[in-house]
């Protein structure tokens, strides 16, 4: 992690602080700090989702977000800077997901889209199949699931994930790696 970025995520703790201990105004502070890094992760993130990226730009899907981040952030209790940063990316994965039910899916949206670095398939992938993906993405165990939503969906490094994560790039590595044999295997048993 860089020195800006620690910075920057000293600054953000603080802005949870303030906003945990009722102060609102910190709200508008927290969504402008964090508007370039959300910015950068909404459009590495819609870059996976082929059949959105052709009729979205990255401002329709992190607007939506931000303004519904806005509204609730006060009913949210963040444990950390990872918990919020987590929780953002979470928010704009499901409005990608929410934007791609209403998206008719082509020939070439595939699973090699859906999961970087294993292609379990390469022939066109349904509607069905992808939201089946995304469930079985929730239902891995917690601490595999972040690391592979950190990396999938966020498109981190390993390095920052384990950065952010307080683990080391082995057992990044190692979870990012259970996480997409789980996935396989459960999607291979729905076949």
């Amino acid at each position: 992690m860089s020195r800006n970025e620690h910075g920057s995520d000293t600054r953000l703790g603080d802005l949870l602080g303030r906003i945990q201990s009722g102060d609102l105004a910190a709200r508008e502070e927290l969504i402008s700090e964090s508007y370039e890094r959300f910015r950068k992760r909404a459009s590495k993130m819609l870059k996976s989702f082929p059949s959105v990226a052709r009729a979205n730009e990255t401002g329709d899907v992190l607007h939506p977000v931000l303004s519904r981040l806005h509204r609730d952030i006060g009913d949210i209790k963040f444990e950390s800077v990872r918990h919020f940063i987590y929780v953002v990316a979470q928010k704009i994965k499901w409005e990608l997901l929410d934007l791609a039910k209403k998206q008719i899916p082509t020939p070439d949206v595939s699973v090699q889209n859906h999961v970087r670095e294993d292609s379990t398939s390469g022939s066109g992938i349904s509607l069905e199949d992808w939201s089946a993906f995304h469930k079985a993405v929730e239902e891995l165990p917690d601490d595999t699931r972040e690391v592979f939503c950190l990396r999938y969906y966020s498109r981190l490094t390993h390095q920052e994930i384990a950065d952010l994560c307080e683990l080391s790039v082995d057992q990044v590595k190692y979870l990012f790696k259970k996480a997409k044999r789980i996935l396989r295997d459960h999607l291979l048993d729905d076949l």
